[in-house]
């Protein structure tokens, strides 16, 4: 069936506007072969869409939902091809929101358990751009370990901007730990070339990194060679706040603020530097905490630059509440009493995350290990890392069926 359709893909190229019709007679589930080869075709010729992009996308969405996994399996490629370019016309047509539902069905239908496949590139971009971070929790939270470049055409490129359009959408959803992995995986994605995302993506590692950690988690070895090089001669500004937040020097960093103030807003992370300058006000409270028992909330303003007492309350009120600090508020006399103490409730919470990660790295453990026995077995490994003269003994052993002695 996949040989007559390639064969006849010319014919459905050139009767592209008859398409919405025949797929009135095809059902999904049982045809998604041939329902996918003329999605294609249709949209590959989308400037005949016009007004009638409604019964395209009613299609789309009906087989994205209900398409044969044992069908589209045999041509993955043709699928992810489809879907790349549903989403670019999905994006100059400016409704990215409508591809959502259904390339998260597409997703889950035919990806394998952490898979990144590059329709999740396409489904981060039109989440970001429709500004629906909630569509994709789902997908975004699953761990990647596989890829199948054979099948799915996937190529570093899509790993890279994946992960720095997952990190975004992570940020969107205050979450940032887990975008501070998702930048890090687009950073140190392997590359012959220095990709502008990868330098756009270490800009937001670092203002997370400051944000979430109070100083900038170095880049770890096995970060490309051409990223160490370049980084940071690139992002200078970043590397003077950077500097300023070490050194707990406020005045500096927002003077840096607003002398790169179009910098930032250029690079749409204007957002970003501000919760860093408040995290960097957080930091100093912090360090008070080690220093002083009791401090009033005029030392607290003077030593943190805040404008007011009553500012001072607020941030350390939603400190409090954070668990970055332990204290109390006596507010009829303005003072603060520091003091350590971990609730009971929080305990638990970490024991619980600690046990999630623990299923996890399990998890990842054995998938790990079932990769090494496959990667030992290949023959294509064996001959590139196996001398040539063992291979031919292996090769003359196994037709013998008994070893074979060198001269």
């Amino acid at each position: 069936l996949l040989d007559l359709l390639e064969k006849n893909k010319e014919y459905l190229n050139g009767n592209s506007n008859d398409l919405d019709r025949f797929l009135k007679d095809l059902d999904p589930r049982l045809h998604s072969l041939g329902y996918l080869y003329a999605l294609h075709a249709r949209i590959d010729h989308s400037k005949s869409l016009s007004s009638k992009y409604e019964n395209f996308l009613h299609n789309f969405e009906l087989f994205c939902v209900h398409f044969s996994r044992d069908q589209v399996v045999h041509c993955q490629n043709k699928f992810y091809k489809m879907l790349r370019s549903v989403s670019e016309w999905l994006l100059n047509a400016k409704m990215p929101q409508r591809g959502i539902r259904s390339f998260v069905y597409a997703i889950r239908g035919l990806a394998e358990e952490g898979e990144v496949t590059p329709a999740h590139q396409d489904l981060a971009k039109l989440a970001l751009k429709s500004k629906c971070y909630g569509m994709v929790r789902s997908v975004i939270n699953q761990n990647q370990y596989t890829v199948n470049v054979s099948n799915t055409g996937i190529k570093p490129v899509d790993m890279l901007l994946y992960n720095y359009y997952r990190g975004m959408l992570f940020i969107g959803l205050k979450e940032y730990g887990k975008a501070l992995n998702s930048f890090l995986i687009s950073i140190t994605t392997p590359s012959k070339v220095l990709h502008a995302a990868a330098i756009e993506a270490y800009k937001k590692y670092l203002l997370v990194s400051l944000k979430l950690h109070g100083k900038v988690i170095p880049l770890p070895s096995y970060t490309p060679p051409l990223v160490n090089k370049f980084v940071k001669k690139l992002t200078t500004p970043y590397q003077d706040l950077a500097n300023a937040f070490s050194k707990y020097d406020i005045p500096k960093f927002a003077a840096f603020v607003e002398k790169h103030q179009e910098k930032f807003l250029k690079d749409q992370n204007l957002g970003l530097v501000n919760q860093v300058r408040t995290a960097l006000t957080r930091r100093i409270i912090q360090r008070l905490t080690s220093t002083y028992l009791t401090l009033s909330l005029q030392d607290i303003a003077d030593k943190a630059l805040l404008a007011s007492t009553e500012q001072a309350e607020i941030i350390i009120l939603a400190m409090i509440e954070e668990n970055e600090v332990f204290a109390t508020i006596d507010q009829k006399h303005g003072m603060v009493s520091f003091h350590e103490d971990v609730s009971q409730s929080e305990t638990e919470h970490l024991l619980g995350r600690l046990r999630e990660n623990m299923d996890s790295v399990l998890s990842l453990l054995d998938k790990v290990g079932n990769t090494n026995l496959d990667l030992a077995k290949s023959n294509k490994y064996l001959i590139k890392t196996i001398p040539l003269e063992e291979v031919a003994l292996t090769e003359e052993t196994t037709a013998a069926g008994k070893p074979t002695q060198k001269p």
